[in-house]
Order: structure tokens, then sequence, then C-alpha cells
């Protein structure tokens, strides 16, 4: 069944392909909250960041080679208080994704200093047979236990994408991508952002940010001034941390290599 849903999804993809040049896809965002979270103690801030949300908005503007994800200024807003909602919601304000040159750059933030991120370009898309409907377009749902530079295979944490063939490019909003078309609504632990507007092959060239301008770090750089800049009890717990993050990315990715070589042999 997995075989015919991926030749499906090909041959949907070959032949929208040539039809589609770019696209500006609008976004919003809605928040949740852990079940087990004491409601009562945050409901100011959970208040607070309702109101936010019902004027947020986001832009995915994309060729057939790159795109740029970013939030959308508004009217009587600070762009700090835009960024303190974007990170309690934990949705990136800035990305960048090239597809032909591998390339994934994202704004950041550390010690108050703005950055340049370059992360690795990693999925783990499971395809389902699974879909739905989303403004007209037949979505696939697709699952995938990595993010934020890292996997972690708890149930909980898993993301959840719903992309389009019908649009066969291999972008989506919060910098993910990499599945054979348009993510329209994106899951993660904390907040769900969805589709409200499509525009595609406009006539005008679409600005695409590279974001070339600033200082660049890596994942080793973020760590190094992070150890750097914290007191020594701390760096030692995060030096630890961190040693656990790469054992656990290390055994997932260990994980996840055995079972799509089985896959391979099956097929």
């Amino acid at each position: 069944m997995k075989i015919k849903i991926a030749l499906l999804i090909s041959l949907i993809t070959f032949t929208g392909f040539a039809q589609i040049k770019n696209g500006s896809i609008r976004y919003a965002a809605k928040t949740m909250f852990d079940d087990n979270a004491n409601i009562e103690a945050i409901q100011n801030e959970i208040d607070e960041t309702k109101k936010d949300e019902s004027r947020m908005s986001f832009t995915l503007n994309f060729n057939l080679n790159e795109s740029s994800f970013f939030v959308n200024p508004i009217l009587g807003r600070t762009a700090e208080s835009i960024e303190e909602y974007c990170t309690s919601a934990m949705i990136k304000t800035n990305c960048y994704v090239s597809i032909p040159d591998k390339v994934f750059r994202r704004v950041g933030n550390l010690n108050g200093a703005e950055y340049i991120i370059n992360e690795e370009q990693k999925a783990d898309w499971e395809l389902t047979n699974e879909t739905k409907t989303i403004n007209g377009y037949i979505c696939y749902k697709a699952t995938s236990i990595y993010h934020n530079q890292s996997w972690n295979d708890n149930p909980k944490l898993k993301v959840t994408a719903w992309y389009t063939p019908k649009i066969p490019v291999s972008f989506g909003p919060n910098g993910y991508h990499g599945l054979p078309g348009l993510i329209l609504e994106l899951h993660t632990y904390t907040t769900t952002l969805y589709v409200t507007k499509i525009d595609l092959n406009l006539d005008k060239n679409l600005e695409i940010n590279r974001l070339t301008k600033g200082v660049v770090l890596t994942k080793d750089d973020i760590r190094k001034k992070i150890l750097a800049t914290s007191l020594p009890k701390i760096a030692t717990f995060m030096e630890g941390e961190f040693k656990k993050e790469d054992e656990r990315n290390e055994r997932v990715e260990k994980q996840i290599l055995e079972r799509k070589s089985k896959q391979q042999e099956q097929k």
C-alpha cells in the first residue's frame, strides 16, 4: 500500500510540477497547553497569548528551489513583543531553506544578541495513507521525530504535517521541509500552524530573504557560547545535557537507518 501511495504522489507531483513556479502562503497559529499544566497559575499568560494569536500571521514565500518563512508585523505591536510570542509558541520568526544547496538558516537570539543560525537539514518523515481536505486541497499526513536540531522519540513531541502533492514543492511553515508537497498544516507539541490564504504563480518576483547578513553560528558555536557565558555549575550541568542529547541523537539516528535498511530489503 505504501508503494502505491508513493507512486500516486509521484504521478501527481510530476503532472503538476511544470504548472507552479512560485507562491506566497499565509498561515495563522493556534497554541496548545499541556494537559498537566496548572492553568490557573498561568491564566494571564494564556489570555495574552490568545490575544496575540488572533492577530498573528506568517508568510511563506517560495520558488521551485528555495523559500523564506517570516512573521508579519502587527500595527501597534513592537518587534520585541512579537518575538516574545513566537518564542513562547516555538515559532521561528525568520528562516530560509534552499533545497539544491541543502541550506537551512534561521534568525535566533542568544544572550540578547541576534544571530543567523545554520542548522542541519535532516528529516525522518513517515508518509501515511491518511488524508483530509484543507482549503480544497487533498492533503496527506506525515510524521517526524526530528525538530529543534535534534531527534526526540517521545510520542508527545512528534511533529505532524499535512502536505498536498497538488502543490509539488518541498516547503512548509516554521522551516519544516522535505515532503513531496507543500505543508498546509503543521502540528508540534505546543503549536499548530494552519494555512489561511494561498496565492500561486504570482507575476511579481517574490522577496526571499536568504539571511546572508549578520553573524552566522552553527550548533557547536551556540553550545560554546552558552558554556562560556554560564556560571561554572550551570556550565557543568549544560555540558552534561549536551552530551545526553548527542547520545540520544546518535541512538535514534542508528535506529532510523536500520529501519530504512529493512524497508529497502522488503521492496
